[in-house]
């Protein structure tokens, strides 16, 4: 589990916290060509990148937008209400 942390966001590990994704994809492609890193593995590590945190940000907004159409109906108030009666 902390590879795939580490593979979304390498620094994961630091002690100062971790930096945007937006940062490290930059500063791991100045890597990457510093040192001459084959290009298909760069690109596999900036692909599942992109696609971690797309997913996630789309998620958290599907799940923002479905929180505040329960929260207008006022149907979670009823069957919050209900289930805890």
């Amino acid at each position: 589990m902390s590879a795939r942390a580490a593979l979304w966001n390498p620094t994961v590990f630091r002690p100062e916290g971790q930096q945007d994704w937006h940062v490290v994809k930059r500063l791991f492609l100045r890597q990457c060509i510093q040192w001459d890193n084959d290009y298909k593995w760069s690109k596999h590590v900036i692909r599942e990148m992109i696609i971690h945190h797309a997913n996630y940000e789309i998620g958290r907004a599907e799940m923002s937008t479905a929180a505040k159409l329960l929260h207008s109906s006022g149907a979670f108030n009823a069957n919050w209400t209900t289930a805890c009666s």
